[in-house]
């Protein structure tokens, strides 16, 4: 979220279970990889850029790698881009959406990295 009132766009990180993305179909993983790990691709269509984390529990072989990617992006759009005059650095807020069954999404640490 942004104070900004017409951004232009919208970024997008979405988190998907690593285990379920690999579990699907090679036609399936690309229409996911295609909308929601496309970067700036989609902005024309959408006004988005996109972004996916691979996301797993601990003590997943990948685990590290996602926490990895979960704090870069938390720190990344955790906070207004000080290269966008006048304003300075502000903490920006950040919207949570679960898709599906809630059981089965994956609990994302909200804690902020600096």
């Amino acid at each position: 979220m942004t104070r900004i009132p017409d951004p232009g766009d919208i970024d997008v990180v979405s988190f998907i279970d690593y285990d379920t993305l690999n579990g699907m179909g090679i036609t399936a993983q690309g229409v996911v990889l295609q909308f929601l790990n496309a970067g700036e691709t989609t902005k024309a269509d959408y006004r988005t850029h996109t972004f996916l984390v691979l996301s797993c529990v601990a003590g997943h072989l990948f685990y590290r790698s996602f926490e990895v990617y979960r704090q870069y992006w938390r720190k990344w759009f955790g906070q207004s881009n000080p290269k966008r005059p006048p304003s300075p650095i502000q903490a920006e807020g950040f919207v949570q959406m679960v898709l599906g069954d809630r059981s089965c999404a994956p609990q994302i640490s909200t804690d902020r990295s600096e």
